[in-house]
């Protein structure tokens, strides 16, 4: 299989793009509602945690489980990972 580097940097920067998004509306989100700052945090890293098994298992039901539609959610997913364990290390300090 041959995938165009172009396309798989889209998927990079959208996945980075997605999780910031993400990220913010539960901070943000659970401070409208009052939330104390440790809850926001717990918030945040929970509420994405099941990204990959949902979206697999859509893609699947939908039958577009093929190798082209399952790149771009193991992206996200590997983006995820690498984001919410640096933003971790450093709201824990």
């Amino acid at each position: 299989l041959s995938y165009d580097i172009k396309l798989l940097l889209i998927a990079i920067a959208a996945g980075i793009l997605l999780r910031g998004i993400f990220l913010a509306a539960f901070y943000f989100g659970g401070k409208l509602l009052k939330m104390e700052k440790a809850d926001r945090i717990g918030a945040m890293f929970t509420a994405g945690s099941k990204s990959l098994t949902i979206a697999l298992t859509m893609l699947a039901i939908i039958g577009a489980g093929d190798s082209t539609s399952i790149i771009p959610c193991m992206v996200f997913y590997a983006l995820q990972s690498v984001i919410d364990s640096t933003l971790a290390a450093k709201l824990k300090s």
